[in-house]
C-alpha cells in the first residue's frame, strides 16, 4: 500500500526487503562495533558470550563471533538459552570453565537480572558487560557498558516536566520520528504525503536529535550513535 512505516530496529536488513520502511537505533552491527572497541579499551584478550534466544541477539551473537577474533579478541564460549529460562547455573558453571576474561551478557530484562545474581553467586570477581541500559544502575556500579544512544538534557528536560519521570527506553527515538514526520508536513504545508515522508526522512542530515547524534548509515537506516556508559552512585554516566 506503499505506506511509510518508521520502526525502532537495530535489524536493518528488514530495510533491505521492504523498501518503504525505516529504522531508528544503532543497528546490531554498529552496537557490537562499540562493545568489541570497549573491550579492547578496557585490555580484554577473551570472552565467553551468554545470549538469549531472540533474532536480534542471535544477529549480535553470530556479528560478535566474528568482529571478536577480527579484532584480536578470542571468543571461548558461546551458551545460548531459551526466553523461559529463570535457572542459569549449569549455563554459567560451563561458561566459567573455560576462563575468560569477561563474560557478554546478551539479553533483555528480567533474564539479565538474574543472570547476574547468579554469576555473581558463582563466580565473584568474574568480569561482565552487556546490554545494561535498562535495568537498575546500583545492579551494575562500576561496570562499563555500550548503551545504543545518549538522551540529550534538553530533551531529558522536556520529558521529565511532562511526565514527572525520566525518559527510559526508546522514548528519545520516537520523539525523533515524529519530529521527521513534523519535517515532512512543513516542506508540504498539508498532511504529508508518503513520498514527502519518504524525502524528509532519506534527507535527515548529520546532527543531534533527542537521541544524540543522527547518521544515516544506508538507505533508510537511520543510527543513533552508541556511547560507552557506566553506572555511578545509582546513574548512568558518560564512559571515557
Amino acid at each position: 500500500k506503499k505506506v511509510p512505516h518508521l520502526a525502532v530496529r537495530w535489524n536493518p536488513h528488514i530495510t533491505e526487503k521492504y523498501k518503504y520502511t525505516f529504522t531508528f537505533e544503532s543497528t546490531y552491527k554498529s552496537y557490537i562495533d562499540s562493545l568489541v572497541a570497549l573491550l579492547k579499551k578496557l585490555r580484554v584478550e577473551s570472552v565467553a558470550l551468554i545470549t538469549e534466544e531472540g533474532q536480534g541477539w542471535i544477529l549480535s551473537a553470530d556479528y560478535l563471533l566474528k568482529a571478536g577474533p577480527a579484532s584480536g579478541i578470542k571468543v571461548v564460549g558461546d551458551e545460548r538459552y531459551p526466553p523461559v529460562t529463570t535457572d542459569f547455573r549449569t549455563i554459567i558453571l560451563r561458561t566459567i570453565r573455560n576462563e575468560p576474561q569477561m563474560i557478554v551478557l546478551l539479553s533483555n530484562p528480567p533474564y539479565t537480572e538474574t543472570l547476574i545474581a547468579q554469576l555473581r553467586e558463582l563466580a565473584p570477581g568474574r568480569g561482565f558487560t552487556g546490554y545494561f541500559e535498562i535495568i537498575d544502575p546500583k545492579l551494575i556500579e562500576e561496570i562499563p557498558f555500550p548503551a545504543q544512544f545518549t538522551v540529550e538534557s534538553w530533551f531529558a528536560k522536556k520529558f521529565g516536566d511532562q511526565f514527572g519521570n525520566p525518559p527510559r527506553s526508546r522514548a528519545a527515538q520516537v520523539y525523533d520520528m515524529v519530529h521527521l514526520i513534523a519535517l515532512a508536513t512543513q516542506k508540504t504545508g498539508a498532511l504529508p504525503t508518503p513520498e514527502a515522508i519518504m524525502s524528509a526522512v532519506a534527507d535527515i542530515p548529520g546532527g543531534s536529535g533527542a537521541a544524540g547524534k543522527l547518521v544515516a548509515s544506508t538507505p533508510r537506516v537511520v543510527e543513533s550513535t552508541c556511547v560507552w556508559k557506566v553506572a555511578k552512585d545509582g546513574e548512568f554516566q558518560p564512559y571515557e
